[in-house]
């Protein structure tokens, strides 16, 4: 796996602990600042077999972000159409590492998924509860009940 990390913050170690055991031989990664005023943001561009992950320099940490849990409750209806709600998971990163870390897992999700041969499109869901698993895993964040 090739890093080429554009800002002040050293994720390095740990992103290559997080894959160790997976085949990266052909991914690359870019770390960047992100424009905007999101805490995070990331693409896997499936045709270079690169993961960008941005970041805001703004950020305060601890910072939260939220992933989605796959479990739906609350269905009710308005009209004709019927609605579910998806209960979401608080992530408290303590660093600009950490968080760069879960929004690469996120983003190599579906490089797996790639390399899988597996239909890469409305994967939002899975790519989250893959990164909150490995998040748990690897003690990276603490869950905000």
């Amino acid at each position: 796996m090739e890093i080429d990390n554009k800002t002040q913050f050293s994720p390095e170690p740990l992103l290559e602990e997080l894959v160790r055991g997976y085949d990266t031989s052909r991914l690359r990664v870019e770390v960047k600042h992100a424009r905007g005023a999101q805490n995070w943001t990331g693409t896997y561009y499936l045709g270079y077999r690169l993961i960008r992950v941005r970041v805001n320099p703004a950020n305060s940490y601890p910072c939260c972000v939220r992933f989605a849990t796959g479990e739906y409750t609350d269905r009710y209806r308005r009209g004709a159409y019927q609605y579910w709600s998806q209960r979401l998971q608080l992530v408290q990163f303590g660093s600009a590492e950490q968080l760069i870390a879960g929004g690469f897992l996120h983003e190599f999700s579906h490089y797996l998924d790639h390399q899988a041969g597996r239909n890469t499109r409305w994967k939002q869901t899975k790519a989250d509860k893959f990164a909150l698993g490995m998040v748990q895993e690897h003690g990276i964040g603490q869950l905000v009940p």
